[in-house]
């Protein structure tokens, strides 16, 4: 039996015309044979900003898109959620940076 590819994995016939499958009603199997892969959003966002930037990093933090709806998201962050740190927490994610940097 020939491996289906992704086209055909991800498509189902209806009213005699392919129509793409509700990915909520497929398994994590077949979406990874499509070749998706369990992604965090902002990276998926990200990725779509520099693909829509012709693949160029510096063209997306340039980018005057400001209505898209992805153009807040852009930087791989999500600005509309701020971190509200103790000192303590502050000085233990310094150092846990400072650890990290160390090993490198």
């Amino acid at each position: 039996m020939m491996k289906k590819n992704a086209y055909e994995i991800g498509t189902e016939i209806y009213n005699g015309l392919a129509k793409g499958k509700d990915p909520r009603n497929m398994s994590s199997e077949e979406l990874n044979n499509m070749g998706h892969i369990d992604t965090p959003l902002l990276k998926v966002i990200r990725s779509k900003c520099i693909d829509c930037c012709g693949g160029e990093q510096n063209e997306v933090r340039m980018c005057t898109a400001v209505g898209c709806q992805l153009w807040p998201y852009r930087m791989n962050k999500n600005p509309f959620r701020k971190r509200s740190l103790t000192d303590e927490q502050r000085k233990e994610l310094a150092d846990r940076l400072s650890r990290s940097r160390s090993r490198n």
